[in-house]
């Protein structure tokens, strides 16, 4: 189906159009997903909770990423968080190749971190992190023949970057078609 990437989630109007615009049914089963490294009652999780409510989705179910419950998901919200960790939890519980195919058939919106893994590598995180990554990982799910920047500033340098680049601002979103 398609992949909605964004930096801020909901509260970037680009991306809450985009996901008014797919028109789907408001009982949709909603899982807001993050990585261990975050906890459940995190203030961004909370307001994807929020957000998701005030357009009339109210099947809302928050879990680990290793948890969620593909079979009864159709709306995937993979929220931001440390990058590394999102994808050594993917990797660690055998998902690569059913959230692969999850984003196929379903919604997936991916933010920041949770939009990084869908991308050839996982090095723009080294970009916008100065702290040094605490996995040996690099490989993104390579489902889009890119990488993703999120949270794009000049302030950021993108000197001797090779990999073909989607950036995106806080403000932007965009949706691709899997």
């Amino acid at each position: 189906m398609s992949i909605i990437l964004s930096s801020t989630g909901l509260s970037s109007e680009h991306c809450k159009k985009l996901f008014i615009d797919q028109n789907l049914p408001l009982d949709s089963r909603v899982y807001i997903a993050f990585d261990a490294a975050i906890d459940k009652d995190n203030k961004y999780i909370l307001l994807a909770i929020t957000q998701f409510k005030e357009l009339g989705y109210y099947n809302v179910n928050i879990s680990l990423i290793s948890n969620i419950d593909y079979k009864n998901c159709d709306i995937l919200y993979i929220a931001g968080g440390d990058t590394f960790n999102l994808m050594n939890n993917i990797v660690n519980s055998q998902l690569k190749d059913r959230l692969i195919q999850f984003t196929r058939e379903r919604l997936v919106i991916g933010v920041s971190a949770g939009g990084i893994i869908f991308g050839q590598t996982l090095r723009t995180a080294d970009i916008i992190l100065e702290d040094e990554k605490t996995f040996n990982i690099d490989e993104g799910l390579k489902v889009l023949g890119f990488d993703i920047l999120p949270h794009y500033s000049t302030k950021l340098i993108l000197d001797n970057y090779k990999n073909p680049l989607l950036i995106l601002t806080n403000e932007q979103a965009v949706i691709i078609r899997v």
